[in-house]
């Protein structure tokens, strides 16, 4: 959520400027914000736990030359990136706030926190992308899957997703998209430079998520076209490999989907509000009530990160 908080430039110890609403006031709002960020910090410990699970179980079908081995590399590199940011990033994020020690923070921390913050939301949201793609290829074209998806391909495009992430988010930095004061604990965006951060949005997270929910959308059109035709085929392979393949593949394919329409509830309010405000002009004063709604959907991607973690083990479980 670093690259978020320049839009909420806000000092929790100080007095929030927005105009009470008759639900909501500026100490509602305050004590919103407390809470959260203390849900905040030790569920994002917690769920580092279950995500080191999934991290070790992925790579042990990785190894043993799974059928599905390619799968398993898209999860790791997903898992991986919700990993740094729920074992890292966020954790310090919160605490800071927590303790109110923002201003005091070495400014090397606060560079590699909103950096990696980056780097990661856009891997692990690439990463969605490639689930479904798997998944769609296996139940597209399922005689020509094992030929054209293989792990070491899939390592390949992983490794070349991460790097554009990298080349991407180095960019911003290089060309001092947003303003770093201070200690660099907030970063602010620069309106004359907006459209790199709208590039970002669109690019990496609202592309990504849209893409990956009509792509998981077609696969449920695929498979319950042939409902009749996998019926007959499960009903053929009684017992065997064969059957255990398929139902293995139809139980991941209801996870990736899960996992993919909670990725685009929490991640897009947030990225769609902030692209519509980027184009606004209008710097007056908001109502309480809008900027917590504004910190509900900044919170949703610190939470999806969090609780997608908790898919993915049950669905490493099944499988392991």
């Amino acid at each position: 959520m670093s690259e978020d908080s320049a839009i909420f430039d806000e000092n929790l110890t100080d007095t929030l400027l927005c105009l009470p609403s008759a639900l909501v006031d500026q100490d509602v709002l305050l004590r919103f914000v407390r809470g959260m960020d203390y849900f905040i910090f030790f569920s994002t410990i917690l769920s580092s736990f279950l995500q080191i699970y999934v991290l070790q179980q992925a790579h042990h079908h990785i190894r043993r030359s799974a059928s599905d081995q390619c799968l398993h590399v898209f999860i790791f590199s997903m898992t991986m990136g919700d990993f740094i940011q729920t074992a890292f990033c966020y954790p310090i994020e919160a605490l800071a706030r927590i303790l109110d020690i923002r201003d005091e923070l070495p400014m090397i921390l606060n560079v590699t926190v909103h950096f990696l913050t980056w780097v990661t939301l856009s891997g692990s949201s690439l990463s969605l992308i490639l689930l479904n793609l798997d998944k769609l290829l296996y139940f597209k074209y399922p005689l020509r899957y094992s030929s054209y998806v293989t792990r070491r391909r899939g390592i390949s495009i992983a490794l070349l997703v991460w790097s554009c992430c990298v080349v991407f988010v180095a960019g911003a930095w290089h060309f001092e998209c947003f303003k770093c004061e201070a200690n660099c604990s907030v970063i602010y965006l620069l309106r004359e430079r907006w459209g790199m951060y709208l590039l970002f949005s669109v690019s990496v997270c609202v592309v990504p998520t849209l893409t990956s929910l009509a792509v998981a959308l077609y696969i449920v059109k695929v498979v319950s076209s042939h409902r009749k035709k996998l019926a007959e085929e499960q009903a053929l392979y009684q017992a065997g490999p064969a059957r255990q393949v398929l139902v293995s593949r139809l139980r991941t394919f209801y996870f990736v989907f899960m996992t993919t329409v909670f990725t685009a509830a929490t991640l897009l309010p947030f990225r769609i509000s902030s692209i519509i405000m980027s184009f606004s002009d209008n710097h007056e004063m908001t109502a309480c009530s809008g900027t917590l709604s504004r910190w509900i959907m900044a919170y949703l991607i610190s939470l999806n990160a969090v609780s997608v973690c908790t898919l993915r083990r049950n669905r490493e479980h099944l499988t392991g």
